[in-house]
């Protein structure tokens, strides 16, 4: 479950990431800080999760995972459209500016998108 919870928050990562498009400047904290809101759900389910697992309570992670599935689409829906608003990471050194930024702003975000990439 946790893997799953990771692996959903490293496409609605790359999603941000991946798409070449002409925009102004970024503003990377600010993005940073939409994308903290859309992923706070996730991580705080995540959370939760991990102290089910380690409890030993494997049926409360089952029944949490329609949650899981319903906060997955939120994630899709919100990560669309900040890559509306901020155009993909594709030029040369714009993912490292926001993987800062999102460090700076919301290291748990950051720490998932981190062991998510890991899972890669």
């Amino acid at each position: 479950m946790k893997n799953l919870t990771l692996l959903t928050l490293l496409v609605l990562s790359v999603s941000l990431f991946s798409c070449k498009s002409s925009k102004p400047e970024t503003d990377y904290n600010a993005m940073a800080k939409e994308l903290c809101n859309c992923m706070s759900p996730l991580v705080d389910m995540n959370e939760k999760i991990q102290e089910m697992t380690k409890a030993g309570d494997t049926e409360a992670v089952g029944e949490m995972f329609t949650e899981l599935e319903a906060q997955f689409a939120e994630g899709e829906r919100c990560a669309a459209e900040l890559e509306q608003k901020y155009g993909a990471m594709n030029e040369p050194g714009e993912e490292e500016k926001a993987k800062a930024a999102i460090q700076k702003n919301c290291p748990k975000v950051a720490e998932m998108m981190n062991q998510a990439e890991i899972l890669e």
